[in-house]
């Protein structure tokens, strides 16, 4: 796993990817806290509404924005985002960039400290003993090579109240969002488990979804509901084994399982189980017996 240096422009696309609320998973929280001393002026909100809408179009995959400002290193970021936005289209978003600037510098200044220190502790902790047992563990489970992934880190407010990690950039890239020091042992398990995203996306493996599976999804799984059923599948066998699942509990012992994941069906645990212990190995027939098994859930929040 490659720590890479998360430069000034990818933090500030950070910023900009909650403070625009583009998107279900930008946190109005967020918002709130960075904008709670200093208000936003008329022309700042004006100017991330514009970044919301380009936002908007491009979406995720192949063109999400994020790839580039995220991916790339802050040298090629204007020449990648010219590329894949018109003329006009990406003359806007750098426009509207430079009125945010001077507040997209203050929150860098407040947060680059503790970014570089979480750099730091990430790469001494991705080297220690359990972390490659996870990653061998992966290996045997997925029935693959472990890719050298590239991490990219980005600072939350102290006073926030979770961290988290996505795999929504391109190939071999997962980011981590974190407050502090005591938050790495958390972090190393989200990484993780967004490598399994990566893994399960490289292999193509379908998590498509019934009508009967969908409406268990929506009725009993409501902390997915923003997600398409699809991506709350993937998401849900995923947390089997990662950040609070079968897997990481094994490993770092002081885990609890995840509530979605304490809920499974009792002979779906235990298949989740003896596909650690290395008596299956996942592919689309393990995806399918998940997904038929999910018939028996019971969740009670």
């Amino acid at each position: 796993m490659n720590i890479l240096k998360t430069g000034k422009i990818s933090h500030f696309f950070f910023y900009v990817y909650h403070l625009s609320q583009w998107h279900f998973s930008s946190i109005p929280e967020l918002r709130e806290i960075w904008t709670k001393k200093n208000p936003l002026n008329s022309d700042e909100k004006h100017a991330l509404k514009k970044i919301s809408i380009i936002f908007k179009k491009y979406g995720f995959g192949e063109k999400y924005i994020g790839n580039i400002f995220i991916d790339l290193p802050n040298s090629e970021i204007k020449n990648g985002i010219y590329k894949l936005l018109n003329k006009k289209e990406a003359d806007v978003l750098f426009n509207c960039l430079e009125i945010l600037k001077p507040r997209l510098e203050l929150l860098y200044k407040d947060d680059s400290v503790r970014l570089r220190h979480l750099e730091g502790k990430l790469k001494m902790v991705s080297k220690n003993s359990q972390f490659i047992e996870a990653i061998n563990k992966i290996e045997k489970i997925f029935n693959c090579t472990y890719p050298k992934f590239n991490v990219k880190v980005f600072v939350l407010p102290e006073s926030f109240k979770n961290i988290s990690g996505s795999a929504n950039t391109k190939d071999n890239f997962v980011t981590i969002e974190l407050r502090n020091s005591k938050d790495i042992q958390n972090g190393i398990l989200i990484l993780l488990h967004e490598i399994t995203h990566k893994i399960v996306r490289d292999k193509k493996l379908s998590f498509s979804v019934n009508k009967k599976i969908s409406t268990i999804i929506k009725n009993n799984i409501p902390h997915f509901q923003f997600m398409t059923k699809e991506e709350a599948l993937e998401e849900l066998f995923l947390l089997s084994f990662f950040p609070d699942g079968f897997l990481a509990k094994q490993i770092y012992k002081n885990i609890k399982l995840d509530k979605s994941v304490s809920k499974l069906p009792n002979q779906l645990q235990k298949y989740i189980q003896s596909l650690i212990k290395g008596e299956n190995i996942t592919d689309q027939k393990v995806v399918n017996y998940f997904k038929d098994s999910l018939t028996e859930v019971a969740y009670v929040e």
